[in-house]
């Protein structure tokens, strides 16, 4: 306990004001950064604002999508990734929204519960159609990865009942 004052403020009394004090601190930024958008980008008022707004502005016109897999231990990878490339490049292609000078990527990255992880990695010039290229890419890697044999991973359980014999 601390006396502050002559008021007694606990640790948690004291955490809650930290936290609250940080939360105040990120609701003013995004209000800076919201009203640093309507500004003219030649105003020299505000320049951190306008520096900030460029770049976020940049992102938007550039949008990577990174779309998770995991298919099951014994897959053959090198198959994996041939597959998921072809599929990605075939739909970015038939929407018309391939960036220039970007193929898309396949990046494993873990050994899961059951199954290996990876990320396709896809990037775009219109935001607004990421959610449109996911719904198709996930799709027809379903279908593609079922017509190829390979399997996505799913967690497995062996359950064994005591006194039931096969």
């Amino acid at each position: 306990m601390i006396v502050f004052n002559g008021i007694a403020i606990t640790e948690l009394d004291l955490l809650i004001s930290i936290g609250l004090i940080a939360i105040a601190f990120l609701v003013v930024k995004v209000i800076l950064i919201a009203f640093g958008r309507r500004e003219n980008k030649q105003s020299q008022e505000a320049p951190l604002l306008q520096a900030e707004t460029a770049d976020t502005s940049m992102q938007n016109k550039l949008t990577e999508i990174w779309v998770p897999v995991s298919v099951a231990y014994g897959s053959d990878l090198e198959k994996v990734e041939e597959v998921s490339l072809e599929v990605a490049k075939r739909i970015l292609s038939k929407m018309k929204k391939e960036s220039k000078g970007f193929e898309p990527k396949v990046l494993y990255n873990k050994f899961g519960r059951s199954g290996i992880e990876f990320n396709v990695v896809l990037q775009i010039e219109e935001s607004a159609d990421k959610f449109e290229i996911i719904h198709r890419l996930i799709k027809a890697l379903a279908k593609r990865y079922a017509r190829e044999k390979i399997e996505f991973s799913a967690q497995k359980m062996d359950i064994y009942i005591k006194g039931f014999e096969k």
